[in-house]
């Protein structure tokens, strides 16, 4: 029995391995190309040099894709907050029928096909001459980014334990106050994780920046599409690996604050209860 179950743990590590591999794999070529002495994207490089760093850097047109995109990813964040904080918070705490078809229409915009959505708001925003502008295109990615913000916020609040709210409502509290002082905080790396995907989400998107966009609203992925189609150099692989390295980055803090932050949930309960045995 001990052998069949330390084959498969042989075989699972390796099927792990194996997927994370095939997962990682793309990454660690774009980066490797980002280094190339080539004129183009090759791989493997010919060669090592950072002279594309360099130029990127030093690329008026790149640096103001990229603040383009970091002002429309922060706007986006921003409306896909203030929407879907509040409707995550209805949806996981009111009782209705009508909740799953709720639920289905948000779900709708990450599922129906980008470019038909692109098209249609194309339309939808001539007339309103939000075509060519950052709050048009912070609108179209919030269709986007809005989903990502309330389904997983609501399948935690689901688990959330109210009682801690009504106990400090009891005490005195009101209900912002409660809300600030307990839910808030133990919703903290919830809200940072969701809102590091709504940015991401919006960064990343090209459909609508290529229908929505104009000739001086240009954000990166829209560059990068147009480096890739007239001029293969290996500056496009420069701005992916940056954008992987931030990505990562966000992502390796929000780790850290989500153990911070449950080693002290765990510690304020061990003392609650060491002095309830008291």
């Amino acid at each position: 029995m001990t052998k069949v179950r330390c084959i498969e743990k042989i075989f699972g590590w390796v099927y792990i391995a194996i997927i994370a591999i095939f997962l990682i794999s793309p990454v660690v070529v774009v980066i490797a190309m980002s280094f190339s002495a080539g004129s183009y994207l090759s791989f493997p490089p010919e060669g090592f040099t950072l002279k594309w760093y360099k130029i990127f850097w030093n690329s008026p047109n790149w640096l103001n894709s990229l603040r383009v995109s970091i002002e429309i990813a922060l706007m986006t964040t921003s409306i896909s907050l203030a929407i879907g904080v509040p409707a995550a918070f209805t949806l996981a705490r009111k009782t209705s029928r009508y909740i799953r078809l709720v639920l289905f229409g948000v779900t709708i915009p990450i599922a129906f096909p980008v470019v038909v959505s692109a098209v249609a708001l194309y339309y939808v925003f001539g007339p309103l001459h939000l075509v060519g502008t950052k709050l048009g295109l912070s609108l179209a990615h919030s269709t986007l980014s809005i989903p990502i913000v309330v389904l997983p916020l609501r399948a935690i609040l689901l688990r959330f334990d109210e009682r801690l709210e009504w106990q400090a409502i009891t005490l005195g509290a009101s209900r912002f106050r409660a809300f600030w002082t307990i839910t808030l905080p133990l919703l903290k790396v919830p809200l940072l994780t969701v809102s590091l995907f709504a940015f991401i989400t919006s960064f990343d998107e090209v459909v609508f920046a290529l229908f929505l966009g104009s000739g001086t609203i240009v954000t990166v992925p829209k560059r990068v599409w147009e480096g890739l189609r007239f001029d293969i150099e290996p500056t496009v692989a420069v701005v992916a690996t940056i954008i992987v390295l931030v990505a990562s980055l966000v992502l390796i803090n929000l780790i850290i604050l989500d153990n911070y932050f449950a080693k002290r949930l765990n510690k304020s309960y061990l003392k609650e209860d060491h002095g309830n045995h008291k």
